[in-house]
């Protein structure tokens, strides 16, 4: 297997604690990883500040997509040029209990004759979150992720230590939506209770080769605080998936320990592990397209869970990297299947002008009924260049692979683009997508 470099494309964000900015200062303020109070936030770019943050963004560039997996017979090369132009805007906003955060890009990929349905080539991208301290001891936690993604991009993954989405390369569009609410009780100054849920769905098109599905999961959880830096945490959970077009359905529970740490202010680092229980049918055990094993009824599986992250933030650079496995809905090529994941980006900003991003990953599923696997792996880079205080050059490109899965053959290809972006804060741009 060819092992590229492991990156993640989404935000390079650090992440905001349900704390106020008093709190998190306080000498009272503990590691939050791994923990449902993580807010994603945008990333703060170098100005030596940490309060509000507002900016509206606007690009469009020239792109070169040398694969359409969509467009041809699979295995067979066919590259496109066309153009990618749409907006966006990045908020954060600092309550006295609370803090919001709202990412969202919205735009469209032109290329002549690339989808005779003109809605696959929107591209949209949305994170919202909201934390607020409901009483003294009470906060409750909300977070949205959406993305409509067209075929030969990479989707944006949405993980967390109840949720992992694997990622579908061949399809026309991919649809997903995950709805999180939470609540954390502090029961004393070192114990505080979790509880929280997911709603998730997500589409493939076309629907008739790819098949997607509605699932949520709850958990409860206890952490106890041993100092300042480090937090221990037990943690219930249970997930059900139900597959679109009458393709069965599929439960896990489990439980797992998760243990945490800060390193200074700026680095944090922590794990999980643990063991998951799956209960599924033949149907929504199948690879599309092929059906691994035939059962009578239902059947049970039993298989760890383990979950890793490690994250810098500085003034000018940040850095994250997770992996992990768990049981996923697969990717709609695969249904219920386990999944070993890993991921990693990295932003810096030299200057107030230039600043750079390099992100990728590594996926592997394996159905849960055995046998057949689907790994991939891609990468990807940016250069970005302020000529003004509002005015930029963008130049990006990323390598995908994937393997063959039944009928579905496996291929490579890249995808580069050459642009310019508006920016409406005077600070460098840390993504696009």
């Amino acid at each position: 297997m060819k092992i590229y470099f492991l990156a993640l494309l989404f935000v390079c964000v650090p992440l905001a604690s349900s704390q106020t900015p008093e709190q998190a200062q306080s000498s009272d303020a503990g590691p939050t990883i791994l923990s449902r109070t993580e807010l994603e936030v945008p990333a703060e770019t170098p100005t030596g500040s940490r309060g509000d943050y507002f900016n509206f963004f606007a690009y469009g560039d020239f792109t070169y997509n040398s694969y359409e997996p969509f467009a041809t017979i699979a295995g067979e090369s066919a590259g496109k040029e066309g153009y990618d132009a749409g907006v966006g805007v990045n908020l954060l906003h600092y309550y006295q209990t609370g803090v919001l955060s709202l990412n969202y890009t919205g735009g469209y990929r032109g290329y002549s004759g690339l989808n005779s349905d003109p809605a696959s080539n929107i591209i949209q991208d949305l994170s919202l979150g909201f934390n607020k301290l409901l009483t003294r001891h009470l906060t409750f936690t909300f977070r949205e992720t959406a993305g409509w993604t067209p075929g030969g991009w990479i989707p944006q993954p949405v993980t967390t230590p109840e949720f992992t989405l694997g990622l579908n390369l061949i399809a026309v569009r991919t649809e997903t939506s995950l709805t999180s609410v939470g609540l954390v009780y502090q029961l004393s100054r070192r114990l505080s209770l979790q509880v929280g849920g997911d709603f998730s769905e997500v589409r493939y098109k076309p629907s008739i080769d790819y098949t997607g599905f509605f699932g949520g999961d709850a958990s409860l959880g206890l952490s106890y605080r041993f100092t300042k830096r480090t937090t221990l945490s037990a943690t219930a959970n249970y997930q059900y998936f139900s597959f679109l077009q009458s393709r069965g359905t599929s439960s896990t529970d489990g439980a797992y320990l998760s243990l945490s740490h800060l390193f200074g202010t700026r680095i944090e680092a922590g794990v999980s592990g643990g063991a998951l229980r799956t209960s599924f049918d033949s149907t929504s055990a199948q690879v599309f397209g092929s059906t691994l094993l035939i059962y009578s009824g239902s059947a049970t599986t039993y298989s760890p869970f383990a979950s890793g992250r490690f994250s810098i933030s500085g003034r000018k650079t940040s850095f994250t990297f997770s992996g992990g496995e768990t049981v996923s809905a697969g990717n709609g090529i695969f249904l219920t299947s386990k999944m070993i994941y890993a991921s990693g980006s990295l932003y810096y900003a030299a200057t107030r002008k230039w600043s750079f991003g390099l992100n990728g990953g590594y996926q592997r599923l394996v159905s849960i009924g055995g046998g057949t696997t689907g790994p991939g792996e891609y990468v990807s880079g940016s250069a970005d260049y302020k000529m003004t205080r509002h005015l930029g050059i963008r130049a990006s490109g990323n390598y995908t692979t994937y393997e063959t899965v039944t009928v579905f053959k496996g291929n490579s290809y890249y995808n580069a683009t050459l642009g310019f972006f508006f920016t409406s804060a005077d600070r460098p741009l840390s993504t696009i997508f």
